[in-house]
């Protein structure tokens, strides 16, 4: 087999701008959410809907292209309260690395003023689409966090147990995800954090055409079946019947948060606007 087979095709994709036409394909067909036959078309609706969908590629932007190195990655901002797309609390910014099972990391920082944060690895990613599929390896909350008077900690993630905040890795871990809910916006600091590999080399090499194809990629999946994805939740969500709240077993082990049970509602019914 030639391993560098898909290497070089990806730097063919790159030099060609297929990986480019790919996106912008990916991004053409999304259209179809807002402008759909049994999609609402007020005015209203259609305003909202495309302020969803540049919601939705600025996210999907963030997690892929920066946010989607594991050899070097950082943490970026994917869900918040100007940038909301999916099941989440409007009191809570969410924070995404990317991460690979073999290799070890260390989250380090302040840790803030947030009245709850939890660290989480999980496998998938959450633009594949596949939710049921989605796991958690490992999770510590701001309550178990070990840190110092200033407030400074460190955690670190490898696949084998480490002394300190440890978080487990397992072959199929993919990223690492931050929630810090906020009981006061106005006063509260959330945490300062970094995340390094332990063992990588600096300065950070030269991008490389086939890992910028990889991740033009996942965007792609981000826009086609993540989105589809999330469409689907929407119109489950909408189908339940008027004045009924619907209680979910806790989500803990499928990348929700530790101990989280989600509560649904639907209102009375409204005449639907057309």
């Amino acid at each position: 087999m030639d391993r560098d087979g898909p290497r070089k095709r990806g730097q063919e994709r790159v030099f060609s701008g297929e990986v480019w036409r790919e996106f912008v394909a990916a991004l053409d067909a999304l259209d179809s959410l807002v402008l759909g036959d049994d999609v609402p078309s007020a005015p209203q609706d259609r305003a909202e809907g495309w302020r969803y969908l540049l919601r939705f590629l600025g996210s999907g932007i963030r997690v892929t292209i920066p946010g989607g190195d594991p050899d070097y990655p950082e943490f970026c901002r994917m869900v918040e309260n100007g940038m909301s797309w999916g099941l989440d609390n409007p009191d809570c910014n969410y924070s995404w690395a990317r991460v690979r099972g073999d290799a070890s990391y260390r989250i380090a920082g302040r840790r803030g003023t947030a009245c709850h944060l939890e660290f989480q690895v999980n496998t998938g990613h959450f633009g594949d689409g596949n939710v049921g599929g989605w796991r958690t390896v490992s999770s510590i909350h701001g309550r178990e966090l070990r840190s110092e008077p200033d407030g400074s900690f460190e955690i670190v993630l490898s696949p084998e147990p480490h002394e300190g905040n440890w978080m487990k890795l397992d072959p199929e871990a993919s990223f690492v995800l931050l929630r810090q809910y906020m009981n006061d916006w106005e006063n509260e600091r959330p945490a300062e954090i970094y995340i390094e590999r332990i063992g990588a080399t600096y300065p950070q090499p030269p991008l490389e055409p086939d890992l910028l194809a990889a991740r033009m990629d996942e965007l792609v999946t981000w826009l086609s079946a993540g989105a589809r994805s999330w469409e689907n939740m929407s119109k489950l969500i909408l189908a339940t019947p008027a004045n009924q709240v619907t209680m979910t077993e806790p989500l803990e082990g499928n990348a929700g948060l530790r101990g989280q049970s989600y509560g649904l509602a639907t209102s009375p019914a409204a005449p639907r606007r057309r």
